[in-house]
């Protein structure tokens, strides 16, 4: 999914943070994988398969077009991106409470994700501006006209 926002929204100018954070989730993912399998977790093919095709009725939401994105596509597909990353830092926040699992490690992972949220926070913000035709700047200063 962050790949494909990396993509779309990419058209839009903002796509090289966006391409770097798809990787740095793709990376995550991997660290993920490697720590299941050293904690003996076999992963659930289930629920691989049912978060793949939720992310793939996701796309069929209405947007008033027949073909084609509408702006606020970005909007929702970045703060899904952030939702993404914010549960994927409490997944690594989690995994602190196991001994076996390098605090180290987590530690960076943690602050990626902190990171990547900021990067997708600021680029979700530029993509409201762009949509709703305010200042990308402040959202309290549009709050407050």
């Amino acid at each position: 999914m962050a790949r494909r926002i990396a993509t779309n929204v990419g058209s839009n100018g903002v796509g090289s943070p966006l391409a770097e954070i798809a990787t740095k989730v793709e990376e995550d993912f991997l660290s993920l994988e490697r720590l299941m399998r050293e904690l003996e977790i076999e992963p659930s093919r289930t629920k691989d398969v049912l978060s793949q095709l939720g992310e793939r009725l996701s796309r069929l939401k209405p947007n008033g077009r027949i073909g084609g994105r509408s702006r606020l596509s970005d909007v929702l597909e970045l703060e899904m991106l952030v939702v993404g990353i914010t549960g994927k830092q409490a997944l690594w926040e989690s995994l602190r409470f196991v001994p076996s699992v390098s605090h180290t490690e987590l530690d960076e992972l943690i602050e990626r994700a902190e990171q990547q949220k900021a990067t997708v926070e600021e680029c979700r913000q530029e993509a409201a501006g762009r949509t709703f035709g305010g200042s990308s700047g402040s959202p309290s200063a549009t709050a407050r006209s």
